[in-house]
């Protein structure tokens, strides 16, 4: 064979034989991780035994090497759990984290990230304050306690739809099951007898719902339904103007006992509201200081006052000045005298005559 031919059947055999080697392909060929395009060197986690299981403790950080930190129930979550097929460039942690993993049960109703109401701990505790508080039901007392569930019942899913806020929405079996409420057709606004803290402590303020009217006296053990109807929803009967106001809403006692009397509508002149029995007028209270003494105290109403609102006919500067009222007197008996007008030089308040 001629030098040229063996060169070529030389040639041919090598080309075949290094083709056919796999030694020399590795050596040619690039490698393809399953991992996808990462800049983490293979021994990091495997070892030169056998690519399982990884090495005990892993050369390569997930808190430091990446822009994810674990924390939580993410540090014991086996990277399958995220990184599926073992694609360890994947997922892309964009935007809101959580939401590329874990399905958003709320169905899109918040606009917050999950980390307004969860943590890494756990999704189940949950402080849904903050973003309760921005509702026009913000939680209190004993509602911050309460589970989600508790009021939003019916969101199996997780949508909280907006439900009822008024007491009797949710806790209609509790008014049905108290005791006085249901007979007595007590208003269904829970919240002027109770707080949120407890039902226990239910306190009702009449002054607050009644625009100051407070339950003093003989006024805390009336009937309610002797001021309101028991229609249901405790209209007033009544429309007193203020507390003092009672000509308002016992115009027929009055007209009963003082009727063509001539005495005033200001019951409190009198009277106090803790009974009508023993009635006791005080002058020099009513009439700023004028004390009804000697034969004043036997003196008629009309003698001094006139109409039904006691309008004064006289107005003495003070307890001593008697020529005020009694100037008619004084003419009769010394007109053109030249008498002092200051009556109590010669008189008293029991009689002219002494």
């Amino acid at each position: 064979m001629n030098s040229p031919l063996r060169i070529c059947c030389i040639s041919l055999v090598w080309l075949l034989i290094s083709g056919s080697n796999p030694m020399v392909f590795a050596q040619t060929a690039e490698s393809l991780s399953p991992h996808g395009s990462i800049q983490v060197p293979c021994q990091d986690c495997h070892t030169s035994t056998a690519w399982r299981p990884v090495r005990e403790n892993l050369a390569f950080d997930h808190n430091t090497q990446t822009a994810y930190p674990l924390t939580g129930t993410h540090a014991a979550t086996p990277c399958r759990g995220c990184h599926l097929e073992l694609r360890l460039d994947q997922p892309k942690l964009d935007g809101d984290p959580c939401g590329i993993c874990h399905v958003d049960i709320h169905q899109g109703r918040f606009i917050e990230t999950c980390d307004t109401c969860h943590d890494m701990e756990s999704f189940e505790e949950v402080s849904a304050d903050p973003l309760h508080n921005q509702t026009s039901f913000p939680l209190t007392g004993a509602h911050r306690d309460a589970t989600c569930q508790s009021c939003h019942f019916d969101d199996h899913a997780g949508g909280y739809t907006p439900i009822d806020t008024d007491c009797f929405g949710c806790h209609e079996v509790i008014l049905n099951e108290a005791p006085s409420h249901t007979e007595r057709n007590f208003p269904l606004e829970c919240e002027q007898c109770h707080t949120t803290f407890s039902w226990t402590d239910g306190l009702f303020n009449h002054a607050i719902v009644a625009q100051g009217f407070t339950l003093v006296g003989a006024h805390s053990q009336a009937p309610c339904s002797s001021c309101h109807n028991d229609a249901g929803n405790f209209e007033p009967l009544f429309t007193p103007t203020d507390q003092n106001d009672c000509f308002s809403c016992h115009e027929g006692a009055f007209d009963r006992v003082h009727a063509g009397s001539g005495f005033p509508t200001t019951c409190m002149d009198c009277h106090n509201t803790d009974t009508w029995v023993g009635a006791q007028f005080n002058h020099a209270v009513v009439s700023q200081g004028f004390a009804l003494v000697g034969a004043h105290q036997d003196a008629p109403c009309s003698s001094c006052h006139a109409g039904p609102n006691f309008e004064p006919l006289f107005f003495p500067a003070n307890q001593n000045d008697c020529f005020s009222c009694h100037e008619a007197a004084y003419e009769r008996r010394h007109g053109g005298s030249g008498f002092s007008t200051n009556c109590l030089d010669c008189h008293n308040t029991t009689s002219w005559n002494r």
